[in-house]
Formats: structure tokens, sequence, C-alpha cells
């Protein structure tokens, strides 16, 4: 049996989020945040806007 990766509430959190939608623009600003931040610590970070 495989485990997932992350608990469900970063799973939901990165769902609803849906970065993968975003402009190129907002993708770049947030690069540096994807390779040094954990999931969680990105979510609290981009979620609220």
């Amino acid at each position: 049996m495989l485990r997932q990766r992350f608990d469900r509430a970063v799973i939901d959190g990165l769902l609803d989020l849906a970065w993968w939608e975003w402009d190129h623009e907002r993708l770049r600003r947030a690069l540096p945040d994807f390779r040094r931040l954990d999931a969680g610590d990105f979510l609290r970070k981009y979620a609220g806007r």
C-alpha cells in the first residue's frame, strides 16, 4: 500500500490553492518559495491571497 506524501489538510489546501492555474508571472514570483518552503508553510503564505 502506498502512503500519502501529505496529510489530508495539506492535500485539501493545495487543491484549493490550485497553484498550477496561476499565471506565469505569479508562478515566477513564487518559485523561490516552491523551492524553500515545505508544503504547509507554502499554504500558510499563499492561501490567504
